[in-house]
Parts: C-alpha cells; sequence; structure tokens
C-alpha cells in the first residue's frame, strides 16, 4: 500500500511532466525527459516563492526536469524546468556549475535568486566600434 507522501509525489510529478510537455514544445514521452525530485526544506512557508509567508520551516517537493542528452531537437536547449510542489518556480536556460552542485546537494535557491546564480554567464562579444569621420586628405 502506497502512503500519502508516495501519492503526492507521484501527483506532483505528473502535474510537472505535463507542463514540461506544454514548454518543451515537440516532446511526448517521459522518456524523452530526465527527471529529479526530492524533498527539500524552505526557511518559511512560501517553499521559495517569496511573498507573504508563515515564519516556519516548511518541506517543499523540488521537481527539476529537462530533455534526456539522447533527444535530439530541431532547436537543441540545455534548459531545466524547476518547480516546487508542482507549481512551476523558474528556467534555467544555460545552468552553470553552482547549479549542478545545489542539485547534487539537493538544495536549489529560491525563486527571486535564481537567475544572478543559475545562469550560465554569457561572454560579452566585442561590438566593433564604427567611425562616422572620414579622415582629412590633404589635396
Amino acid at each position: 500500500m502506497r502512503s500519502k507522501t508516495q501519492d503526492k509525489r507521484a501527483e506532483t510529478l505528473q502535474t510537472c511532466i505535463t507542463d514540461a510537455f506544454a514548454k518543451f514544445a515537440g516532446l511526448t514521452r517521459e522518456s524523452q525527459l530526465e527527471v529529479t525530485q526530492w524533498d527539500q526544506m524552505f526557511p518559511n512557508t512560501s517553499c521559495g516563492f517569496g511573498g507573504i509567508a508563515g515564519n516556519a520551516f516548511t518541506s517543499g517537493i523540488v521537481t527539476v526536469i529537462g530533455i534526456a542528452e539522447s533527444v535530439v531537437l530541431e532547436t537543441p536547449t540545455n534548459a531545466v524546468l524547476v518547480y516546487v510542489n508542482g507549481r512551476f518556480a523558474y528556467v534555467v536556460d544555460s545552468p552553470n556549475t553552482k547549479f549542478r552542485e545545489d542539485m547534487a546537494n539537493f538544495r536549489l535557491i529560491e525563486k527571486r535568486h535564481y537567475q544572478e546564480q543559475y545562469e550560465e554567464e554569457k561572454e560579452n562579444e566585442e561590438v566593433p566600434q564604427t567611425d562616422d569621420t572620414t579622415p582629412e586628405t590633404g589635396d
């Protein structure tokens, strides 16, 4: 017999997978997804979403969904979707080392800080300077 916790995790997982199919257009099978799920303690009842919340440690089910490496898409992506208790939290378009470390430790940061912490820094491409002045020629 399954416990209430197992039922809640299964229900949450199905909700997240259904949403992931909507966000990752073209995917139709669960085998095309890489899914990781764990319980995480949050310092308040917002479970990482912020806003008005009770001041009590609260457990949340974190689900991270990416596209399996074996899947070939027309437009490749490294993006991963993060959910808490079945609710979409954020997408990390280019996960960096910190994201992978935090995921390995089963401890992701809250929504309001994810972008500055988890996105791979994009190199600043130098834009060539144009000089609108025409050099004077001595005639």
